[in-house]
């Protein structure tokens, strides 16, 4: 059985979930309420200004990308790095929101070899400059500020291939 087959077959989504646990952690580092939902088919996608993309390959070949608006991705750098981060963003800023891919990916990592027996190696983040047209949006992960601040929102996307 492939890897596209197994994650097909009655396994349910994989990231829908590993993401609470990770989300939950990363919650509780930024100091801020974390929500994910699965977005409606019709919904608009909004602005889509930073990239990252985590190549998967192994047993489970695809990527994980996680595409943020530019207030999103200044958000959530400056509340990582505890300082404000302005555009354009840093190579630390930059740095700050690959990261944050490298935590959500690790757990999609874990889970196709703890619940698929599939081994898989996550690769370094790279930024890109548009989403990948081969990836599907699965889920928006919902950044609740504290304050009347604008909600944010991480889109995350997700593909395999054999």
């Amino acid at each position: 059985m492939t890897a596209v087959q197994a994650y097909s077959a009655g396994q349910g989504d994989l990231l829908l979930q590993t993401l609470p646990q990770v989300v939950k952690a990363v919650s509780t580092w930024i100091g801020c309420e974390l929500d994910i939902k699965v977005p409606e088919p019709a919904a608009p996608s909004g602005g889509t200004d930073l990239v990252i993309c985590l190549p998967l390959t192994g047993e489970v070949n695809g990527s994980l990308v996680l595409a943020f608006s530019a207030a999103a991705g200044c958000f959530l750098a400056t509340r990582m790095l505890g300082h404000e981060q302005t555009l354009p963003l840093s190579r630390l800023g930059l740095s700050a929101l690959q990261e944050l891919g490298n935590i959500l990916a690790s757990g999609l990592v874990m889970a196709c070899e703890e619940q698929l027996a599939l081994s898989c190696q996550l690769h370094p983040p790279h930024t890109m400059t548009s989403v990948p047209t081969n990836v599907n949006e699965t889920v928006v992960i919902s950044v609740w500020p504290e304050t009347n601040e604008e909600m944010h929102h991480i889109k995350v996307y997700w593909s395999m291939t054999d």
